[in-house]
């Protein structure tokens, strides 16, 4: 399946939510923090400064989740200007 985002768009990567705490707690699904960093997988055409392979941080409640049909895996879809940080020192490999 071939998809293409359209102009400054991001699909990232979500960071995986921890599910147990430094205390050894452990934390059910449903009471996880969403995450709000990850890594960038593709990018639009008019993204300016952030780059594939970009870990970033964004605020938790943006964006619209979408799973690719053939491998289920979930990605977030983003806006440019809704990127707060980038990483430089996790950069993906």
């Amino acid at each position: 399946m071939n998809v293409r985002l359209l102009r400054n768009e991001l699909m990232v990567l979500p960071a995986v939510a921890e599910d147990i705490t430094k205390g050894g707690i452990i934390v059910p699904t449903e009471a996880r923090e969403k995450p709000s960093e990850g890594t960038v997988i593709e990018c639009g055409p008019d993204c300016q400064t952030v780059q594939k392979g970009n870990y970033i941080f964004y605020d938790k409640n943006q964006g619209t989740q979408w799973q690719h049909p053939e491998t289920e895996q979930i990605f977030l879809l983003i806006r440019e200007h809704d990127v707060k940080l980038i990483d430089d020192d996790r950069k993906a490999s």
